[in-house]
Order: C-alpha cells, then sequence, then structure tokens
C-alpha cells in the first residue's frame, strides 16, 4: 500500500536520492495544503447547490438538467485539486472519466433544445420568426438556414464532438501509459481537441440562437456556457503551459531545483494547469446560485402548457423528504433520458406554436 501510494504522488519506490531530500515531502504535502481552502471553496458551495435541487425536486422535467451541469463544477474540482499532487499518467485516467461525462453533458444540453422547440413545425415557426440575419462572433451577420440544413448542420457538429472526444481521450490515455507521448503528437492532439470543441459550443449556441422563444421554462443555459467556456480555456491554458515548460529547458531545470521533485515536464504542466483552473472555478461558484436558485420555479407563461403540468402532477403519488431525494437522485442519473421540457404531448402543435409567440 505504502509502494502504490508513493507511485500515486511521485516518489519512487526504491531508495533514491530524491526520497532522502526532505524539502521534498514539505513541498509535496505544502502546495495541495495551501489550495485545499480554495478546492474546498469550490466543492462544497456547489454540492450544497446540487442537494438543495434533489432535496426540493418538485419541477423534474428542468430540474434534471439543472444537476447535471451543475455535477460538472465538482467534477472538475477534483480533477483540477488531484492534479496538484498525483502524477500525470494517472490523471488521465480521471480525465478520461471527466471528458466522458463532459460529452453527455453537451448531448443532454443539445436534446434539450431540440425538446425545447418540439416538432418540425413548431421550430419552422421558430426560425420564420427570426429576424433575417443572427450576428456570428459580433463582426458579421450571416443568414439564418432553413430547418432542415439548420438541424443538419447542428447534429453534424455536436456529434462530431461526442464521438471524437472519448476517442481523442482514450489515444492519449494509452499514449501516456506507454510513453509514447511525445511534443508534436501531444500539441496535435490538443489543438485538434480544441477546434472539435470549439466548433460544438458555437454551433450550440447558434442553434439556442433561433429556437430561444421556444423554451418556456427557465434556461440552464448560462451556467452550461460559463462551464463550458471555462473548460475551454482550460484546455487552451494546457496548451500554452505546456508549449512554455517544453520548449524552455531552463524553466524545467528551475522547476527541479524550486521543488525537490525529478519530474516529466508534462507533470508539471499538468499541476500548474490545476492551480490555474482550480482558482478560476471559483467564479462559477458564485454565478451558480444566481442562475440556478435553490427552489427554481419554471417560468411557464403558455396557459394550456402550465394545465397540462398541473394534470401531469395529479397522478403522481406524494413523497416524503427522502424519498423526493431517492426519486431526484434516480431521474437525475437515468442517463438515457433524454426527455426534457418543450412541446407537451397532448398539446396541438399549432396552439402551442401560436400561443408561444403571442407572448
Amino acid at each position: 500500500m505504502e509502494d502504490l501510494l508513493n507511485l500515486l504522488l511521485g516518489t519512487e519506490s526504491n531508495n533514491s536520492n530524491n526520497s532522502d531530500n526532505p524539502n521534498e515531502e514539505v513541498f509535496r504535502a505544502f502546495v495541495p495544503s495551501l489550495l485545499l481552502p480554495v478546492f474546498l471553496m469550490v466543492f462544497i458551495p456547489s454540492n450544497f447547490l446540487i442537494f438543495q435541487h434533489l432535496f426540493n425536486y418538485h419541477q423534474g422535467f428542468i430540474q434534471k438538467f439543472y444537476v447535471r451541469l451543475l455535477f460538472m463544477i465538482p467534477i472538475n474540482a477534483i480533477v483540477s485539486y488531484c492534479q496538484l499532487f498525483v502524477r500525470y499518467r494517472y490523471i488521465v485516467f480521471l480525465q478520461l472519466a471527466r471528458d466522458f461525462y463532459e460529452v453527455y453533458v453537451v448531448l443532454t444540453f443539445y436534446f434539450l433544445l431540440l425538446s425545447s422547440c418540439g416538432e418540425a413545425p413548431c421550430l419552422t415557426r421558430c426560425v420564420s420568426h427570426l429576424i433575417p440575419r443572427v450576428n456570428r462572433l459580433c463582426c458579421c451577420n450571416v443568414p439564418v438556414p432553413g430547418v432542415k440544413k439548420m438541424l443538419l448542420i447542428t447534429k453534424i457538429c455536436v456529434y462530431q464532438f461526442a464521438i471524437q472526444k472519448p476517442i481523442l481521450s482514450i489515444l492519449k490515455a494509452v499514449l501516456v501509459q506507454f510513453n509514447l507521448l511525445r511534443e508534436a503528437p501531444k500539441v496535435v492532439l490538443r489543438l485538434y481537441g480544441l477546434f472539435s470543441m470549439f466548433v460544438a459550443l458555437w454551433v450550440l449556441l447558434f442553434f439556442f440562437r433561433c429556437i430561444s422563444k421556444a423554451v418556456v421554462a427557465v434556461r440552464p443555459v448560462q451556467i452550461f456556457l460559463w462551464i463550458k467556456v471555462a473548460m475551454f480555456l482550460n484546455l487552451i491554458q494546457e496548451f500554452i503551459i505546456g508549449l512554455i515548460i517544453s520548449k524552455n529547458p531552463g524553466i524545467q531545470h528551475f522547476l527541479n531545483l524550486f521543488t525537490g521533485l525529478d519530474l516529466k515536464p508534462v507533470d508539471y504542466e499538468s499541476r500548474v494547469a490545476g492551480i490555474v483552473f482550480l482558482i478560476e472555478m471559483i467564479y462559477l461558484d458564485c454565478v451558480s446560485p444566481v442562475v440556478f436558485p435553490l427552489k427554481s420555479v419554471a417560468v411557464v407563461q403558455i396557459k394550456e402548457v402550465a394545465l397540462y403540468l398541473d394534470k401531469k402532477k395529479e397522478g403522481e403519488p406524494e413523497r416524503g423528504y427522502w424519498g423526493n431525494f431517492l426519486f431526484a437522485l434516480k431521474d437525475v442519473f437515468t442517463f438515457w433520458n433524454f426527455k426534457g421540457m418543450g412541446c407537451p404531448h397532448g398539446l396541438s402543435i399549432d396552439s402551442y406554436s401560436n400561443a408561444l409567440f403571442d407572448n
């Protein structure tokens, strides 16, 4: 057990010169201990907000999306904190699990947008009410595409990210385990991953702009955007930090002398990026309670939709405090259930759409 712990923390099991250095053990414990309050500042409030939603789970058709998005904050906090003291070859497995969940969150958000506009007539009406041109990157305008073309573009861009992200993460983990991740392949993988994420995020934003009027409940879009922007910036930071450290042997020598640790450049990249991202995550914790109030109430302005939701609640049994929590936990982690809010079944799509745009 001691040998396994030493291996994870970066200490060789044999008696090397570095392991006899007391400064090494002091520094290895100093950085995680120094940033432990920062980790707790990110981890505890986000989990408190998640548990509040689970205990007050009265609008599952929207709150399950809140909780799924909010889980990205503690997950990223755990990965970033572990980067401070665990070797990169073991961190890649945590990053692999995070990347799979990230893909699921992106798909959840995409299907949430699809369910919000309902069937094709509703989507057609959404697009027909748009201004003829939509701003892109605040620098130029483009015409709004047709419904079929828009759906095809969004599906291609979102699914390419959902397919390529896990493949790239698995490939990176395999290359790291066999010490085959050289500088050139690492740069190519990171640039390709950044481009894939950027395309998917931008198309999701464009699609949300097109159907924003069809989302009848409180939109969990702000926290999704902040989390994804933070993740995108984190990848850019890792890329820049990696280039600086790998291209400057003097910096590597300085870090070896300063820390007393004889680590690979990729380990230093991981630890520096973890420190930066952990501090940046504090802002997400400050934004989350504003975007996701503890007892969120959906803003349903359409009379038929409100009556439909009230009628649906009549057949549901009354659940106690812990019963509601367990039901919420099961509903949130039913990962294959993408059905959300939107044009409810049993309502006329035309009357729903007419009422939608009359408000």
